[in-house]
């Protein structure tokens, strides 16, 4: 019975209508989940542009829909889940936008091998600005790709396949494959990147694991105007070592350290560089924990053919249950970003400086019922100056129900 069709049967029977009749059902191993986040947003830069500098309200509204069959860590489970998002703005509606979100995520256990996968597909027109160009170093932003850059596709797949050579060793392989694909022609490059990777882990500690990782991949990117030349391939090939699991009581993660050595088709070099992913929580006591991710990888930059980039980028984050009833979380972040444009192309003696911050209040009513207050401040600075810097504050108030 679907969770409409037994919210009804419920009305009619006179029993109190539960929230879960309608947010979420259960029949055998399927579970459906819905859940909605509606918000009132200001943002004083729209287009993230100092020349082009406009404020406006903006009503955003994010419901979702997802089907699960089992539990994450048991030996089958498989999500599909979508999400829809409409932003809304009160004076800009040529900004007004609709995109769409599908992902399917499956983990299926044996008794010695392991296959996990995710598959991700976006179908994007809002804006595009902020981190999000910022990690493809696209630091152009609106002014520079112009309003029909909006509409992009962007795709992230990615499987693994884990076999148990021993209690403690397991030896694994990974397939990873992320895209960018605007649909019009605009002065900006489609960007795809393959990689593949063989690596095993070790049960060093009880908690920790020892990793060990080779990897190769390439990049490339297509122009989408005329008169942009087709940039050659980058060849990448790399590795890491490093640790993921339990490394204290209330300290978790994964850390690795590596090097990747890139090289156009050509042959001609393009970078060599460490590269680093970092990802650690701790659980200071019931009602406070904190997060901080690092990573250092390169890319080919969307607005210069054949331009190689090294992105760093650090995240920090608190959180604070408050009362004693645990009604209230305030939450605290901050992140920095470097981008550091290699010695060859047309970018070659830039670099950009990124920063963000944000606070939100949370207050839980319900499980399935919350509100939050948020504000948040994005800034990007770039050397030599050429135009692209900007700053944004935004303040939202934000209503969410489901579970």
């Amino acid at each position: 019975m679907p969770a409409w069709a037994a919210a009804l049967a419920s009305f009619a029977s006179g029993r109190a209508l539960e929230p879960s009749d309608i947010l979420a059902y259960s029949t055998g191993p399927l579970v459906i989940r819905t859940h909605c986040t509606a918000s009132q947003q200001f943002t004083d830069n729209v287009l993230y542009s100092s020349a082009r500098q406009i404020s406006d309200y903006v009503a955003v509204f994010k419901p979702s829909v997802a089907f699960s069959v089992g539990k994450p860590d048991s030996q089958t489970f498989i999500t599909l889940a979508y999400r829809a998002s409409s932003q809304l703005y009160g004076q800009q509606r040529q900004f007004d936008s609709l995109d769409h979100s599908a992902r399917l995520e499956l983990e299926l256990q044996g008794a010695k091998l392991t296959l996990a996968g995710r598959f991700e597909l976006q179908d994007v027109s809002s804006v595009y600005g902020g981190y999000s160009s910022f990690i493809q170093a696209g630091t152009g932003q609106a002014q520079g790709l112009g309003a029909l850059a909006f509409d992009r596709i962007i795709y992230n797949l990615h499987q693994k396949v884990e076999y148990s050579y021993k209690p403690k060793t397991t030896i694994y392989a990974e397939g990873h494959y992320n895209g960018l694909d605007f649909r019009r022609r605009v002065d900006a490059l489609d960007i795809d990147t393959v990689r593949a990777t063989l690596g095993f882990s070790w049960l060093a500690f009880p908690k920790t694991r020892i990793l060990g990782e080779l990897f190769s991949g390439q990049t490339s990117s297509g122009p989408n105007a005329a008169g942009v030349l087709k940039s050659p391939h980058v060849n990448s090939l790399g590795g890491y070592i490093g640790a993921e699991g339990s490394f204290t009581s209330k300290m978790k993660g994964v850390l690795k350290i590596g090097f990747e050595q890139s090289a156009y088709a050509s042959g001609l070099s393009a970078l060599s560089s460490p590269v680093v992913e970092a990802e650690v929580s701790e659980e200071f006591s019931e009602k406070t924990s904190a997060k901080l991710n690092y990573s250092r990888r390169s890319t080919l930059s969307i607005t210069s053919s054949g331009q190689a980039v090294v992105s760093d980028f650090a995240s920090a984050q608190i959180s604070q249950v408050i009362g004693t009833r645990s009604k209230f979380v305030a939450t605290a972040a901050t992140g920095y970003g470097h981008n550091e444009y290699a010695p060859l192309g047309r970018l070659r003696a830039r670099s950009d400086d990124y920063f963000r911050g944000a606070a939100e209040l949370l207050y839980r009513h319900r499980l399935w019922l919350s509100v939050g207050l948020a504000y948040e401040f994005e800034s990007l600075l770039t050397r030599p100056s050429a135009g692209f810097d900007y700053q944004v504050n935004r303040v939202s108030i934000t209503l969410t129900v489901g579970y």
